[in-house]
C-alpha cells in the first residue's frame, strides 16, 4: 500500500512516499527511509517516485519503507538539505510511534549524497529529536561520501560553506561509541566516490568499538550499487542479501 506525497513541510519538494507491506514483518516493526543521491542537486537527481524498486524489494520482506524528497542545491545550501531530512525523519518516526505503539525500529539508509545525509543524521545527534533517536537501530550506507575534504568540486565550497562549516559537513567528524551500527557497501568499479570514504569511516567506526559490515562489491559502479536492489535482477549482485542481512540482525 501506497501513501504517496506526504507533506513534511510548504515546500513542493517537501514530500515523500510511504510504503506498507502487506504482511508486515515480525516485532519490532522496522520503517526503512530511503534517502536518494544526486550531488544534493548539482548533479543529476531523481525522484522518489523512480527509487519504487527500492521499496519493491523491502516492502516484500515485511519492512515498512519512506523515500524522500528533500530541496536541493543551488536554490539551498546544505543547511536546508540537511533540515529537510532530519524534519522528514522527526515526522516519520513521530507518525510510527503514533500508529504502531513504541516497539518499532528505525533504519536510515541512502545512496551517494544520500547515504552521506543518513550518515550525517546518524552519527551527528545535533539533527534527530531525542525520541527519534532512541528508535534509530542502524543505518546503510550505499557508495557514500563521509570524508572528502579537501573539496574536489567546484560546487561543493558553496555548498557547504562558509569555510569554517566545512568540518561540520564530514560524517566521519562525528563518530562516538554511541553511534548505531552500520553497513557501508561500496562497488569496486565505482569512479564517482572514492573507496577511501569506506575505508576510513569503517577504521574511525572500529576504533570507537561501534559494528560495522563495510564491503567492496566486485563488478560494480556507482549506479548499479543501488539499482541492483531491483528485483529482475537482485539474485545476480549481493546488494539486496547484504541489505535484507543486516536489518534482520
Amino acid at each position: 500500500m501506497l501513501n504517496a506525497d506526504v507533506a513534511y513541510g510548504p515546500d513542493p519538494r517537501q514530500r515523500l512516499d510511504l510504503y506498507e507491506p502487506e504482511r508486515p514483518a515480525t516485532s519490532p516493526k522496522t520503517l526503512v527511509i530511503f534517502i536518494p543521491g544526486g550531488c544534493w542537486g548539482a548533479c543529476q537527481t531523481f525522484p522518489k517516485e523512480d527509487y519504487r524498486f527500492v521499496a519493491d524489494a523491502l516492502t516484500a520482506e515485511g519492512y515498512r519503507v519512506a523515500i524522500l524528497n528533500y530541496r536541493l542545491y543551488p536554490e539551498v545550501r546544505f543547511t536546508e538539505i540537511i533540515g529537510d531530512v532530519a524534519k522528514a525523519v522527526n515526522q516519520l518516526a513521530s507518525d510510527s510511534v503514533g500508529r504502531g505503539g513504541d516497539t518499532f525500529s528505525l533504519v536510515l539508509m541512502g545512496h551517494s549524497a544520500g547515504a552521506h545525509l543518513a550518515a550525517m543524521l546518524a552519527l551527528d545527534d545535533r539533527y534527530l529529536d531525542p525520541s527519534t533517536r532512541s528508535h534509530l537501530k542502524g543505518w546503510i550506507g550505499l557508495a557514500g561520501p563521509y570524508d572528502f575534504l579537501p573539496f574536489k568540486e567546484a560546487y561543493q565550497p558553496v555548498l557547504f560553506g562558509p569555510e569554517s562549516h566545512f568540518p561540520d559537513s564530514q560524517p566521519i567528524n562525528f563518530v562516538t561509541q554511541d553511534d548505531p551500527p552500520a553497513l557501508l557497501l561500496h562497488g569496486t568499479e565505482d569512479d564517482v566516490v572514492g573507496t577511501h570514504n569506506l575505508v576510513n569511516l569503517r577504521q574511525r567506526l572500529e576504533e570507537a568499538g561501534v559494528p560495522v559490515d563495510a564491503r567492496y562489491l566486485d563488478h560494480i559502479d556507482h549506479g548499479l550499487i543501488v539499482g541492483a536492489l531491483a528485483r529482475p535482477i537482485s539474485d545476480n549482485y549481493p546488494v539486496l542479501s547484504a541489505v535484507l542481512a543486516f536489518l534482520r540482525t
